[in-house]
């Protein structure tokens, strides 16, 4: 209720004071009848029109107080109490920087005005502006130090800032002011149970309880802090008296259900959960608890059921639309998440949570603009939150903005040096992209210090230790190393020896597997697939040939999907295997489940590419470990034993390049099935490409470009003046900016406008990318970063790919390739070679044609391998025979 400012009218009629008299009193009705007698004969009087705006708050008519108030500011706009009461009423109708306008305006006229500092302090809290809120209760304090509510808020701004010894002070300042202050008492106790002082937060609920002798309210939220505390039998009995002051009954078995949770009864909380329900279908905490114990048991479709119900009865609370949320996510509904992120910030605009989960999602999902604006958003409010620091500083990295997300993460450790994972972020990250050549020495460089520093920081002498730096490698890959175009070896070695101690220190009875007794002459083979990409990707592209390919009489196959995705090439794998078993969120589990699924065999598709894969694979869940190319670089583990890769591929040092054996499977080492290839309903036109133009396709990942590579395009251009460059753009903008920055100038060194010749093209549908292979002319193959599966789609559409073999296996997929179908036309020797085959394919009409018609003849030897097959069947036979020998 608005109190009526008085003190400050200088003259003021017989009727207003009587009018206001009444209204003091609390007799509205005569005091409204007053100042609508005086507007009648006075439709302009301020101090009418602005009490009567009062009044109108008071009976709840926000609409009417405002209109009425604004009025007499029209009219005599130098009262500071009519911007104060304006203030409350907009504040209280959701409008808090209104509010704060309001509220500010009444301190310019008045500035000894200590309610009205108190107000703006909340109108800035409304907002999340905790810090200018202080300040603001802070001056309130300052002009009247005996002003409960402004010691109450300002103890409510520093317990969101996380300054809780000031809270505190606060919160006993207020309640030492005003003994019957129950809402003091309600904070303290909310920040004792936070800091884990459940003891205290119990006397100061019991407190509240004593001045609320009526109220059942107390008795709950008592019960919930006994239920903390382990003391069940009083928590119930809390309860009971609750139920017996009217408390709501669905409340009542909501917080049963809850005593009955935490006492590991979960069948009987379900129960009293779904009674709340039948009781009041619109419990909001009966939905919220009810799907949070669904979520803890992995029934995330069960939880998802229960948010849909209560969303149609419009009773979920912002907390359990942030939960809503945050479980879309986890299956893969990312358009709800993000839906339901943004209802919740609409109810709870202040909600950190709900704003650094609507990043995560946007991040997840490659929108790396949209997640920045979140966390700048919540910084922008908490400035000291470092958890929305930490995660620009991970989107920055993304956008291969490397010095702004090194900023933020050095920012975290100057805050908050016990943050681990800014710790491995800050010595780790790397950039997407390179400038120039002699950036990736610097970067190299400061990567492999930063790893000397991480593990020499890292205290693993006990599993403490390991179980603070889990988090951090949990979350963890070192991706883009591979991409520098240099041997990785040694540095791998380094960090997979320094990553599986993390993991065994952690899960040390994970780091053997379970003993099997030998096997019988009839028993399958036990092969285990890991990868987080069962769907339509480049990994399932690659291997879903061995999966089910492998002999079911001979083989037992398992695969063991990370990933949150299923589409139809998952479905299609499901039916092919055994076993499918997918990841339900918790690392430590999924892993005990394969240790005891005891696969004699496993085989990680694509280790380096998910943190997941590459945690579980620093354990030794089986006897036997392997790695396949769907990531061909070293993994540096030492619980990896085998690196299965192809002959066709590999150069005749390969082994040197693996920290693993290294395998050589039969020629490309993997059996394949044709992509279908689509009628190319699109023209060139259709992708704003040139119709005259001879166009050479370069359609990998931007990261694999590296620049000291860039002039081959340069130098085509020059011989081919119709040429046009098609690239297909990074997820972030800023990486696809950085890249086309980078080849225009290097055009420029050449006299050529690289805007006229390169075109870099939004992502697309497969069905799209397919179709551009058709349309196009040539492919180029970058050097040091072969195509895979590109490759593979592009010779399918009989289109001719240029290749220069690089030095490690990662840059020679497409020569392996080539040496299949024996096309040696298309492998350069060198870089001039490389130049010398794309232009004279585009020069020798003739050759072109020819050398298309000899591609379309042999592609289909690219495809059906049984030998590949079959050679990995041996070596699966022969290792588990070898590993059965040596116990």
């Amino acid at each position: 209720m608005i109190a009526v400012k008085t003190a400050r009218y200088v003259k003021r009629s017989t009727a207003i004071v009587r009018a206001i008299g009444y209204h003091r009193n609390g007799e509205k009705k005569a005091a409204r009848q007053i100042y609508r007698q005086i507007l009648e004969k006075e439709p302009d009087n301020p101090d009418a029109l602005h009490l009567l705006g009062v009044l109108d708050f008071d009976d709840g008519d926000c609409a009417g107080a405002i209109c009425r108030i604004q009025r007499a500011i029209a009219i005599n706009p130098r009262q500071a109490e009519y911007y104060y009461n304006l203030a409350n009423a907009l504040l209280d109708s959701g409008e808090p920087v209104g509010a704060e306008v309001a509220y500010r305006r009444a301190v310019e006229i008045d500035q000894g005005f200590s309610e009205a500092y108190c107000g703006l302090g909340n109108a800035l809290f409304h907002q999340g502006r905790y810090t200018p809120a202080k300040t603001s209760y802070r001056k309130a304090l300052g002009r009247n130090p005996d002003m409960v509510n402004a010691w109450f808020n300002l103890g409510k701004a520093y317990r969101c800032l996380n300054e809780n010894t000031l809270a505190l002070g606060c919160f006993k300042k207020a309640t030492s002011l005003a003994p019957g202050y129950t809402d003091g008492y309600q904070e303290m106790a909310g920040l004792f149970r936070d800091m884990g002082k459940t003891d205290a937060a119990i006397r100061c609920q019991q407190k509240r309880c004593a001045l609320l002798k009526d109220d059942w309210q107390p008795l709950l939220d008592l019960a919930r802090l006994y239920e903390k505390n382990n003391a069940y039998q009083q928590a119930v009995s809390c309860l009971e008296r609750a139920k017996n002051k009217k408390a709501p009954e669905g409340l009542f078995h909501v917080a049963l259900g809850d005593i009955l949770k935490s006492m590991g009864n979960a069948a009987e909380a379900e129960k009293n959960y779904r009674d709340a329900l039948r009781i009041d279908p619109r419990c909001s905490a009966a939905y919220h608890y009810l799907a949070v114990l669904y979520e803890a048991s992995g029934r995330f479709e069960a939880a998802l059921a229960i948010y849909r119900e209560g969303a149609r009865h419009g009773a979920l609370t912002a907390q359990s639309l942030h939960n809503y949320a945050r479980t879309c996510f986890h299956t893969g509904a990312y358009p709800d998440s993000i839906s339901n992120y943004r209802k919740a910030l609409e109810k709870k605009p202040d909600l950190e949570m709900a704003w650094i989960g609507l990043g995560d999602t946007y991040r997840h999902l490659n929108q790396y603009e949209d997640a920045s604006w979140c966390y700048r958003q919540w910084i922008k409010v908490n400035p000291a939150n470092t958890v929305a620091l930490f995660s620009l500083g991970q989107s920055w990295q993304a956008q291969g903005e490397i010095r702004k997300s090194l900023s933020c993460f050095a920012t975290v450790l100057k805050r908050d040096p016990t943050m681990v994972a800014a710790k491995w972020h800050y010595h780790l990250a790397l950039p997407v992209v390179y400038d120039k050549t002699e950036d990736i020495r610097t970067e190299r460089k400061r990567f492999s210090q930063g790893l000397a520093c991480l593990i020499e920081s890292t205290d693993l002498s006990d599993a403490r230790g390991c179980r603070e730096a889990f988090p951090a490698a949990r979350f963890n890959t070192n991706f883009y190393l591979s991409y520098q175009g240099l041997n990785d070896r040694s540095l791998q070695r380094r960090y997979g020896v320094f990553l599986s101690r993390v993991l065994n220190g952690c899960f040390p009875e994970l780091a053997q597997p379970k003993k099997k007794t030998l096997q019988e002459p009839d028993e399958r083979i036990k092969v285990g697939f890991v990868s987080a990409h069962f769907y339509a990707h480049t990994v399932a592209f690659l291997f879903e040939g061995w999966i089910s390919g492998l002999d079911p009489q001979v083989f037992d196959v398992v695969c063991y999907h990370l990933g949150q995705v299923s589409d139809s090439v998952s479905k299609r794998i499901q039916v092919s295997v055994g076993c499918f078993r997918e990841f339900a969120g918790d690392l430590e589990s999924f892993a005990r489940k394969i240790h005891d699924d005891r696969p004699d065999v496993l085989i990680y598709l694509d280790i380096g590419m998910a943190p997941l894969s590459l945690c579980l694979a620093a354990l030794r869940l089986a006897p036997i470990q392997c790695v396949s190319w769907g990531h061909p670089v070293t993994t540096g583990l030492p619980n990896v034993d085998y690196f299965l890769s192809s002959e066709l591929m590999e150069p005749v040092d390969g082994a040197d390049h693996y920290s693993e054996k290294l395998i050589r499977l039969p020629n490309l080492s993997v059996c394949l099935e044709p992509p279908a290839l689509p009628h190319p309903e699109k023209s060139r036109k259709s992708f704003g490409l040139d119709e005259s133009a001879f166009i050479y396709l370069s359609p990998q990942s931007l990261f694999k470009y590296l620049p000291q590579y860039d002039h081959l395009f340069a130098r085509i251009a020059v011989l081919v003046p119709n040429a046009r460059f098609v690239f297909v753009a990074h997820p972030s903008q800023r990486v696809t900016s950085r890249f086309r920055e980078r080849l225009e100038k290097t055009f420029s060194q050449y006299g050529l406008d690289g805007a006229q010749f390169c075109q870099i093209l939004p992502r697309m549908p497969h069905n799209d990318f397919i179709t551009l292979n058709l349309i196009c002319d040539v492919v180029l193959d970058p050097p040091e970063w072969s195509g895979g599966k590109t490759s593979f789609e592009s010779f399918h559409c009989g289109t001719p790919v240029v290749t220069l073999p690089g030095r490690y296996m990662r840059g020679r997929h497409t020569y392996g390739m080539l040496r299949k179908m024996a096309i040696r036309e298309l492998i350069a020797s060198d870089e001039q070679d490389y130049v010398r085959i794309a232009v004279n394919l585009a020069k020798t009409p003739s050759y072109f044609q020819t050398l298309k018609k000899k591609l379309i003849e042999r592609r289909h030897l690219l495809f059906h391998d049984k030998k590949a097959l079959d050679g990995l069947s041996r070596f699966l036979k022969n290792a588990v025979l070898k590993e059965e020998e040596s116990r």
